[in-house]
């Protein structure tokens, strides 16, 4: 994944979840745009905003992905510091995110996943 992804990544990620999920949750409509939110399980202030914003953007019909890990507890960050595989590796859930909806370009994508893609081109 390449500084830009990660970036971008931690952006909204941290915009998402940063204390503005009560605020957010209040009201979503027809031109909120997509979201992607992540949470651990174990983080008990955080999993109930994530999951009234999901019913919500699924009630507005609005784009929205969620990842609920069943461990990692608050401020995992970008994964770095956490011995759990679902955490370190979330950051690329996120651009695969960004790249399935056309926010990121999939051809600024690196590593395994860019090299698989272009093997499997006729």
């Amino acid at each position: 994944m390449n500084s830009a992804t990660v970036i971008w990544a931690a952006i909204l990620a941290f915009v998402a979840l940063a204390g503005s999920t009560a605020v957010a949750a209040e009201k979503v409509s027809d031109d909120t745009p997509p979201a992607f939110f992540l949470v651990a399980n174990d983080d008990k202030g955080h999993v109930g905003p994530v999951v009234t914003l999901l019913e919500r953007y699924r009630q507005a019909g609005r784009p929205v992905e969620v990842h609920i890990y069943a461990r990692g507890g608050h401020g995992f960050n970008l994964g770095n510091r956490s011995e759990l595989a679902t955490i370190k590796n979330w950051p690329q859930r996120m651009a695969d995110w960004m790249a399935d909806n056309s926010i990121l370009d999939s051809s600024q994508r690196t590593g395994n996943d860019s090299q698989e893609q272009q093997r499997s081109k006729p």
